[in-house]
């Protein structure tokens, strides 16, 4: 198997993984760390489908971990900043 018949064969099982993990995410029930690891695996096997079809573009573990992590925080924030009822003015 020549380099670039190997490089597509990854890209093809990237494919593959990325579909079963999504697959995974629509039956999943309320198991929050199974949600999250399977999340999780899925955002590094997109980044290692990047990193093999555009070599330089793909980013190391530690920066995309750091990058999930702060989308995590943001997530949360959003999730319990606290709902101000509108305020109805009668005349």
């Amino acid at each position: 198997m020549t380099p670039e018949e190997q490089r597509r064969e990854l890209l093809r099982n990237f494919d593959r993984a990325e579909q079963a993990l999504r697959a995974n995410l629509r039956i999943l029930g309320g198991g929050h760390q199974v949600r999250a690891h399977t999340e999780r695996a899925l955002g590094h096997t997109l980044e290692a489908y990047i990193a093999t079809s555009e070599i330089g573009k793909g980013r190391t573990v530690k920066q995309l971990v750091a990058d999930l992590e702060m989308l995590d925080r943001l997530f949360l924030k959003i999730d319990y900043q606290p709902r101000h009822k509108a305020v109805v003015k009668q005349s």
